[in-house]
């Protein structure tokens, strides 16, 4: 599902060239979760980005779903992350002037699957918010938002899906329920990428990868 080989990734700044991932290689097979942990600013959210198709600026290679990332058009960028891949961010963001069932139809519309007024419907079910269709974002807890954000991330059915810090503005009890949500997911053969602090979340992973001084290393598999 996700292919890695050589990648490097560099900021230019003030003070000069900032190393930032250095020679990553990794490999995600289908239905594989996997947990990137390691301190704030080594990379994790960055790899992730890369992987999405939401940086392009980098060296080596990225091959997901069969696809090399470095050889797409931006469209064809685009078309792949509509078709193939599903994100979840740690602040969800929503536009705050339609009401939540809006929402999700306004992402359908950059899925490259159609989408159906009912498949909406049965992703509010799925992720416990059936009765929350006409509310509006702002109406909503912090939790019920992540789970908003997990069906969102669900519109289409991707095949992967990159989730960063998930549960991290979430108190216990909150962070459980998106827990339980990516276990089920996880469960339906979904290939997914955390992002995580979240010791808990990290244990639904088969496999965990620390980023230490610019490097992946395999902490557990």
């Amino acid at each position: 599902m996700i292919k890695i080989e050589k990648l490097n990734k560099k900021y230019h700044t003030v003070n000069g060239i900032k190393h930032i991932l250095q020679d990553i290689t990794l490999a995600v097979k289908a239905g594989e979760c996997l947990a990137i942990i390691g301190r704030s600013g080594c990379g994790k959210s960055t790899l992730m980005n890369l992987i999405g198709g939401l940086d392009r600026d980098f060296t080596g290679s990225i091959r997901v779903s069969g696809k090399y990332l470095e050889k797409l058009s931006d469209e064809q960028i685009s078309k792949m992350r509509g078709g193939k891949v599903g994100f979840v961010f740690q602040t969800p963001s929503f536009l705050q002037h339609l009401n939540c069932f809006t929402n999700l139809q306004y992402a359908a519309r950059f899925s490259s699957s159609k989408v159906s007024d009912v498949d909406i419907e049965r992703l509010f079910c799925k992720v416990g918010l059936a009765e929350y269709l006409k509310s509006f974002p702002d109406e909503l807890s912090g939790g019920q938002l992540q789970r908003l954000a997990l069906a969102r991330a669900m519109v289409g059915d991707p095949e992967l899906l990159l989730c960063d810090e998930p549960t991290g503005n979430l108190d216990a009890e909150t962070g459980e329920e998106v827990i339980n949500l990516l276990a089920q997911l996880k469960e339906e053969g979904k290939t997914i990428l955390l992002v995580t602090h979240d010791e808990q979340l990290a244990m639904l992973a088969d496999k965990v990868c620390h980023i230490d001084n610019n490097k992946l290393v395999e902490a557990r598999s």
